[in-house]
This record gives C-alpha cells, sequence and structure tokens, in this order.
C-alpha cells in the first residue's frame, strides 16, 4: 500500500484502499525496498555465530554497514533438544536458516512470512536460479515460498564411458529406477581379465542395509504402515531389494562406503563402472586434470511409481523472514542478498554445495551442462524416512550371515520383522 499525498482524496477512498490492501494480503510489506544507507539491527537464527563468521566473513561488513548483526543459536532446535514452540518461545530473530523439515514446522505455525508478495513487488529474479531447486522450496510451504535455500547438494551417477563400451553395455540413462541400475552393474565382470577387480557400482552409503534403505524410502516404502504402526520389513518388496542386492554384495559387484578419503579411489583408477556421487564426490572427480578414461554423468534412479520426481536435491538449508519481525524489509533485503551473486562467486566451490543460480554453478558452460545431471528430475518435499539404530545394526548383521551361509534371505527377514515390530516407536 501507498501513502496518499494529496488531501482532496476523501476519507472513503483511503479506506478502500486499505481494505483491498489487507484482502490481498499487502499489508505486510507496507514499507518501500529497503535502502543500503539506511541503518537497522537484525538478529540472525544460525547454527552459531563462528559457523556463521566462517560462511560469510566480512561480506555483510562491506555491503551493509550501517546494519547491525547479532547471531542467536539453532542448535538446541535442529538437534531436537527444544521444539519448535518452545525454541521460538525464547528467541526472537529477524532471519533463520533451517533444514526443509524445520522451515514446513515454522511456516505451519505462521512463524514465517510468505516472500511471495516481495518477490512480486521486487521483481526479483527467481527464473535465474534451478527450477527444479525453486520448485522443491514451495514444495516445503504447500506452493508459497517461505523461505531460500543458497545452495544445494545434488546427486548423480558418474560412470567410466570407456568399461562400458569395452563390455557393450548401454550407458545409465535418465529415468532408470535403482532396480535397472542395480541390473545394469552386475552386466560387469567380477575382473578384466588381467587379475583386477571390477566393481560395477559404488555407493556413498554407510552400510549395506542403508543402501537397501535408500533404494526402498526412494520407492516410495516405509519401515513402518498403519495404526498402531506394524513392520513392513519382510513385505514382498523389500524382499526384491534384498533379492537385488545380496547376489551383487556377494560378487564383490556393489560396495558401500561413506569414507570420502578412499570411496572414489577405484573409480578414479578406472576399475569401477559406476558411482553415486554428490558435491563432494564431484569436487574430488573434476578436480583431476587428466583421467585415463572418459567419464560422464547420468540422472539419479527414479521412484517407479513416480518417474518424474526423485530424491536428486538435498538442501541443507533455508533463509527465511520471522512473521513477527520489526524490520522486516532489512530482513528480507539481506535474504536477498544471501541468495545473491556476490555470495555465491564468495561461496563457489566451498563447503555448502552447488550455488542455486544457474550461471554460478561453474564457470565453465561445458561444466555447467554436465552438472544439469544433478538436478535433472522434478522432486517435491516428503519426510525423510527413520530407522531405528538398533534395526539398522540387526539388519547389516543378517546380510553378513546370509552372504556367509549361516541364515536364508526368508529366516533372516522374519527375524528382523519380529525384532522391528518389538523396538519402541
Amino acid at each position: 500500500m501507498f501513502l496518499l499525498k494529496r488531501r482532496l482524496f476523501p476519507t472513503l477512498l483511503a479506506s478502500i484502499l486499505c481494505l483491498a490492501s489487507i484482502l490481498t494480503g499487502c499489508q505486510k510489506n507496507e514499507a518501500p525496498p529497503f535502502s543500503k544507507d539506511k541503518k537497522a539491527e537484525l538478529t540472525i537464527a544460525y547454527t552459531n555465530e563462528n559457523a556463521f563468521l566462517k560462511r560469510y566473513g566480512n561480506l555483510f561488513n562491506q555491503e551493509y554497514p550501517n546494519i547491525r548483526l547479532s547471531i542467536v543459536s539453532t542448535i538446541p532446535l535442529v538437534t531436537k533438544k527444544l521444539s519448535v514452540e518452545n525454541w521460538v518461545q525464547q528467541n526472537k530473530f529477524d532471519i533463520i536458516y533451517l533444514p526443509p523439515d524445520l522451515v514446513k514446522e515454522m511456516a505451519e505455525r505462521n512463524d514465517l512470512q510468505d516472500l511471495d508478495l516481495w518477490i512480486k513487488r521486487d521483481s526479483f529474479p527467481l527464473e535465474e536460479y534451478i527450477p527444479q531447486v525453486i520448485e522443491y522450496a514451495r514444495s516445503i510451504g504447500n506452493g508459497k515460498l517461505y523461505g531460500l535455500p543458497p545452495t544445494f547438494y545434488g546427486q548423480a551417477i558418474a560412470y567410466n564411458k570407456d568399461l562400458f563400451d569395452t563390455y557393450h553395455i548401454e550407458y545409465p540413462q535418465e529415468g532408470m529406477t535403482w532396480e535397472d541400475l542395480l541390473r545394469l552393474s552386475g552386466k560387469f565382470p567380477k575382473d578384466d581379465g588381467l587379475g583386477n577387480t571390477l566393481i560395477g557400482l559404488g555407493t556413498n552409503d554407510s552400510s549395506s542395509f542403508e543402501f537397501m534403505l535408500k533404494v526402498g524410502f526412494g520407492q516410495g516404502l516405509t519401515m513402518m504402515q498403519g495404526n498402531p504402526p506394524q513392520a513392513t520389513v519382510s513385505s514382498d518388496s523389500w524382499k526384491q531389494i534384498w533379492q537385488l542386492t545380496l547376489p551383487l554384495l556377494k560378487s564383490g559387484q556393489l560396495i558401500n562406503s561413506s569414507d570420502l578419503n578412499t570411496y572414489m579411489e577405484a573409480f578414479h583408477a578406472g576399475k569401477q563402472a559406476m558411482a553415486v556421487v554428490t558435491y563432494e564426490e564431484y569436487k574430488q572427480l573434476a578436480a583431476q586434470k587428466k583421467t585415463t578414461f572418459q567419464w560422464a554423468l547420468a540422472p539419479f534412479p527414479v521412484n517407479p511409481n513416480q518417474s518424474d520426481n526423485n530424491d536428486t536435491l538435498l538442501i541443507d538449508g533455508l533463509y527465511a523472514v520471522s512473521a513477527q519481525s520489526t524490520e522486516k524489509e532489512a530482513a528480507w533485503e539481506l535474504v536477498k542478498f544471501l541468495n545473491s551473486r556476490t555470495v555465491a562467486k564468495w561461496n563457489y566451490r566451498s563447503l555448502y554445495g552447488f550455488s542455486t543460480l544457474q550461471h554460478e554453478l561453474s564457470t565453465n558452460q561445458e561444466e555447467r551442462e554436465r552438472l544439469s545431471a544433478m538436478y535433472a528430475s522434478r522432486q517435491s518435499y516428503h519426510p525423510i524416512g527413520e530407522v531405528p539404530f538398533e534395526l539398522v545394526d540387526k539388519a547389516n548383521a543378517a546380510i553378513k550371515n546370509i552372504l556367509d551361509g549361516g541364515q536364508s534371505l526368508e529366516e533372516a527377514l522374519q527375524q528382523l520383522q519380529n525384532e522391528a515390530q518389538q523396538i519402541p516407536k
């Protein structure tokens, strides 16, 4: 809403304009855009002050010398030591950086400001950002944009083109499922005929069962279902994943390792056909100036029941504005800055993932095209499946027992089913 300076305008017209403003929700955005010369004091809720300063240094002082910042820690909130309700009662903030699940919860509590009106008013260039990331951010707020993610971690399948060509195996393609990929990895021989072991697929999971969970959750499966919850560990769908995975684990054509220092060794050496790569693994691969083989990226496997939606995107956090802030315009100005090219260039190839700005993914056009595999498919927010540590440990022990010949798959799954049902919900 704007101010009426001409006194001859009747009070009725002013009332009508005010009412129209309220009906469109503009009452929350009455102030003009924030001027960089204006003074303000803002509180940013972030992990802690040292982490914030390490990430952004003195960028704010250079860009906004008249804004004073203070940091309040979100650690009790992120670690679930405090509920959202209790944390909000104890802490006042203007801007907050949170993972998707907490942004969703705070938005549903009306703790956060809908950003769409400001975006429209300021002609904020959403078209310059990766559409899939923005769509994902909107899905957190059921269509509304409550936060902007400056970075994201994509996932893709890196593959050795030379190995595929040598054994006349088709390359992994967009739209493949985990089942397709596992069957593809099983087509490679166990060795190259020269005494060198060959690996079909390597994943960055901590254990074999955690890889199975990734496959299952990617298909929309759960470990518990119904009310009261019943374990589904031994269901036909989960059993099929075990049946696909166990032979590959036994033959060595599938490996799982979360050790960043050693995970990509076999792939770098040309002895592994495919590897799941995230931001960190890609940085390692791209840093190699010369490789003895040609490689490429294929999009992450899709959900067979929803082929245009997968679990490619991983978002560390989104910046949001408090609905209770008394400095909303200044807060929005800083949220825009945190998602700007200036900050993206500062963070380039940092610890925080790829920039959500399309032209800041890389300084090289060819690499930007290659990286499109990291976010090829649509993705909507959904809660991450959680499985008790006790069940993960028991399942990994069962996998070892099966591979050693000490137990059949049916016996192991039935035992896990019974144990899962007894774990406190």
